[in-house]
């Protein structure tokens, strides 16, 4: 809390720094597994501010967060497990500025096996919540190239086709200049 209303609060006399905002977002106290969940909010909401303002900040960099919010997603105990989404909001913003490289880090964690991660992976691409609800925002695959996605399947049909099956939103829509 006290970082973000320091570097970004309503007339801040500093700007983020780079190095030491990165090491904030991915600090082992935020990522080690844990059965103790950390269930505050306003840790995911200072976590969100701070990611937004760095991404926007220091696009380049953001890959490198990317990275480390996929290596952790849903681990237990971590900032991205919980029933609280925000941190993911910073991890549409990246997908949305690199879709091609994040879906690259994307399909190393996919599986097989289908691991605890991999479901979870797959229910944000999908644009569905931690509960069991859907998300008011579309999910992450709308934001990647349909080649980019087909060119994977095409690596292991056998394996991957029905897989991807499983990542497409529950609803279908029929739009001009949007690809279903």
């Amino acid at each position: 809390g006290l970082f973000s209303r320091f570097y970004l609060g309503k007339e801040p006399k500093h700007s983020l720094p780079e190095g030491l905002t990165l090491r904030l977002l991915t600090h082992t106290s935020l990522l080690q597994e844990s059965e103790v969940v950390r269930r505050d909010q306003m840790t995911s909401y200072h976590w969100e501010l701070i990611g937004t303002a760095f991404v926007g900040l220091y696009p380049a960099r953001s890959l490198e967060l990317a990275e480390t919010m996929l290596e952790h997603f849903r681990t237990r105990g971590t900032i991205f497990e919980g029933l609280f989404p925000r941190p993911f909001s910073v991890l549409n913003e990246i997908t949305q500025e690199y879709p091609e490289e994040i879906w690259a880090r994307i399909t190393e964690y996919l599986g097989p096996p289908i691991s605890r991660q991999a479901y979870a992976i797959r229910e944000w691409l999908r644009g569905e919540a931690w509960w069991g609800r859907e998300c008011e925002r579309e999910g992450a695959l709308s934001f990647i190239p349909t080649g980019v996605v087909w060119q994977w399947v095409d690596a292991d049909v056998e394996n991957r086709a029905w897989y991807l099956s499983s990542f497409v939103p529950k609803e279908l829509f029929r739009e001009k200049d949007k690809v279903c």
